[in-house]
């Protein structure tokens, strides 16, 4: 059976990252793990390939923007639909992104890598993070810290795109972000 992993990667590898990983069967996901891990993109990486997933969305970019730009197109689009995101021209931004980009560039041999922005996400879809993830039938166990919830959120969106209930952005990144409005329209119908 399929797996979707979500990451909120930290920008240091003394700071915790949060790891989920979900199993991806339509209509239904199964959480498979959740936890928060210190150290290097190397063990991360280590840890998410342990699963086999064949999706990837990691909460940090990992792709660099445009020389002397501080955001990427999709950046700019996700942003048009209400994503509130930080340029990558921030010396904090620039740790996460070579984080980032050395993640992306272990785990896309084996893997779809993607990224979402959590916070963004519930923004855009109009969610709150409980309900975003009860639409795929997923629930924060009790004592999730902020770093796996995000890593959660992140795997959610993932396992959106799956279902219909996500959008990707581009083309410089594969940034994915719940449909605009999702819980919105979903409370109308």
């Amino acid at each position: 059976m399929p797996k979707v992993a979500g990451v909120d990667l930290s920008a240091s590898p003394r700071r915790r990252t949060g790891v989920a990983v979900l199993t991806a069967q339509r209509g239904r996901h199964e959480l498979v793990e959740l936890t928060t891990v210190h150290g290097s993109v190397d063990d991360i990486a280590s840890l998410i390939l342990s699963h086999a997933p064949s999706l990837v969305v990691i909460d940090a970019p990992v792709t660099p923007p445009p020389r002397g730009r501080g955001f990427r197109l999709a950046e700019l689009a996700a942003m048009r639909l209400g994503a509130r995101l930080l340029p990558l021209t921030l010396p904090s931004m620039q740790a996460l992104l070579r984080r980032g980009v050395r993640l992306r560039q272990l785990l896309d041999v084996v893997a779809e890598v993607a990224e979402t922005h959590p916070r963004s996400a519930l923004r855009v879809s109009g969610c709150g993070a409980a309900e975003l993830l009860k639409l795929l039938n997923i629930e924060a166990p009790p004592g999730a810290g902020k770093d796996e919830v995000d890593a959660l959120l992140a795997a959610a969106v993932g396992a959106g795109l799956m279902e219909g209930y996500a959008i990707s952005l581009g083309p410089d990144t594969f940034l994915l972000l719940p449909q605009p409005g999702l819980c919105r329209q979903r409370k109308k119908a």
